[in-house]
C-alpha cells in the first residue's frame, strides 16, 4: 500500500526482571518462599510492600513517593505478634545482595519500635527465620490489649 507508514517498534529492554540479575534471582525466591508460608502457615498473613519496584515513568515515581513511597523498608511483613515482638519484617535478598545503607537505617527504626527483622537469602534460610520466629509463642494476654 502506498502512503502508508509503518512506524518502527524499537523494543524496550528490559530493566527489571532479567533473567540472571539480581531483581530476577531475588523475585523468584520471594515467589517461591511466600508460596511455601502461605501453603503451610494458612492461619497466618504475610504481605509485600514493593518499596523496591521498578517504576516506568518519573512520573509514577513522584506519584509513589506522595503516596508513601520509602526507600529501606523490608520486603515482606508477617502481621502476628510473637515473643517480645510485634511482627515480623522479611528482606529478600540474593546471595551477593547486600543491605544498603536506607534498610540498615530502616532496619534500625523498626527493631526500637519492637518488631523482628531478618534478612533471608534462600527457601531454607527464610523457612527457618519463621520457624524460629513463631516458636517463641504469642505475646501474653495484657501485652496485647496495650
Amino acid at each position: 500500500m502506498r502512503g502508508l507508514v509503518i512506524p518502527k517498534i524499537k523494543p524496550r529492554p528490559k530493566r527489571y526482571g532479567v533473567r540472571g540479575s539480581k531483581q530476577h534471582v531475588e523475585h523468584s525466591i520471594q515467589t517461591v518462599f511466600v508460596g511455601w508460608f502461605r501453603m503451610t502457615h494458612r492461619d497466618h498473613m504475610i504481605f509485600s510492600i514493593p518499596n523496591g519496584a521498578r517504576t516506568g515513568t518519573v512520573m509514577q515515581a513522584i506519584r509513589l513517593k506522595a503516596e508513601g513511597l520509602l526507600s529501606g523498608v523490608p520486603d515482606l511483613f508477617i502481621p502476628h505478634p510473637r515473643g517480645p515482638y510485634s511482627g515480623l519484617f522479611i528482606e529478600t535478598k540474593s546471595l551477593k545482595g547486600t543491605v544498603s545503607p536506607e534498610q540498615r537505617q530502616v532496619f534500625e527504626f523498626l527493631r526500637n519500635q519492637g518488631y523482628q527483622v531478618e534478612v533471608y537469602r534462600s527457601l531454607e534460610e527464610g523457612q527457618s527465620i519463621v520457624h524460629k520466629y513463631f516458636s517463641l509463642g504469642r505475646r501474653l494476654e495484657h501485652e496485647q490489649l496495650r
